[in-house]
């Protein structure tokens, strides 16, 4: 329990309290205070809130500097700069993109990478015979099949089907029994070998 406050830090803080500009801790103690105020300290209360309520009909509004239009304006046409019809879409060809081997018999090609969100979208093929380790997800897995199955934590995905794996969800080794091709949004992973 913490200790009651005094009726001189009440009255501090309640102007504070009023215009909502205490820490949450502050204000669950005014809070807690409210009973045990004086008629006095509430009507200080009171008063301080009815005042905060006029205070946003007070403030005449300004417009902003002339200036600032252009130069909002040109920061808007400095980004769009380069943006054309051609590069707002993305296109990768079957001949193009790098594969890479990510474990022997998996391989990846990555069609897009948003770092900032910390996810791509590639396309994986697994040779029958292949292992994929047993990693946990850091953001949401996204797959759809594309040609052959695998067996994905008990549950069988095949060409046509979709699994979405939440973030800090486990998939459990994944042996590959056929030649499989997915596509896939995946988050960052941890392999717990």
């Amino acid at each position: 329990m913490s200790k009651r406050l005094s009726s001189d830090e009440i009255i501090e803080m309640l102007a504070a309290y009023a215009l909502r500009s205490l820490s949450p801790e502050e204000a669950g103690e005014v809070r807690r205070e409210l009973k045990a105020m004086t008629q006095d300290q509430r009507n200080m209360l009171i008063d301080y809130q009815s005042v905060v309520g006029l205070l946003g009909t007070l403030i005449l509004p300004v417009s902003p500097p002339e200036f600032l239009e252009d130069v909002i304006m040109d920061k808007i046409a400095e980004e769009a700069e380069g943006l054309t019809e051609k590069n707002l879409f993305s296109f990768v060809g079957i001949e193009e993109g790098e594969w890479q081997q990510l474990f022997d018999g998996i391989r990846m090609k990555v069609l897009n990478e948003d770092l900032a969100a910390g996810k791509r979208t590639a396309l994986l093929e697994f040779k029958a015979g292949s292992i994929l380790p047993r990693h946990r997800h850091l953001g949401r897995e996204e797959v759809y099949g594309l040609q052959g199955y695998c067996t994905l934590n008990g549950q069988r995905l095949q060409a046509g089907d979709y699994l979405l794996a939440e973030s800090g969800s486990i998939h459990e080794e994944v042996v590959f029994e056929v030649d499989c091709r997915i596509i896939a949004v995946l988050p960052d992973i941890e392999f717990l070998v």
